[in-house]
């Protein structure tokens, strides 16, 4: 049987299924990478960890979610804060906190 390279059908109710190397191609290291992909390897210990979803065969091979690369590859273009921004944000939750606690008090006083 010759190799198309396609997408496949299968179990999951009509979701889509990649083998790791397509998975791997469809991964992109960065924006501003000069080609997209990662390695099988990559892939398969993404996999093992519980980052990407998927199934294996009855012969032992892993099937991966299309959705979970694509919610991978959404996560990892996020912006990531920098520590500054992280403090930043942490000290002005506490103070609406601190706002919150401050005016609960005062209206179970009155």
């Amino acid at each position: 049987m010759a190799r198309t390279g396609r997408l496949s059908d299968t179990a999951g109710g009509g979701k889509q299924y990649l083998t790791p190397v397509e998975a791997a191609q469809l991964i992109w290291p960065d924006a501003e990478a000069s080609r997209p992909g990662v390695s099988k390897a990559t892939v398969l210990r993404l996999y093992d960890a519980g980052q990407l979803r998927g199934f294996r065969t009855p012969g032992g091979q892993r099937r991966i979610e299309r959705a979970s690369v694509d919610e991978l590859n959404r996560v990892r273009r996020l912006p990531q804060r920098t520590a500054a921004q992280r403090a930043e944000y942490f000290a002005a939750l506490a103070d609406l906190v601190r706002r919150n606690e401050q005016l609960q008090g005062g209206a179970a006083e009155g």
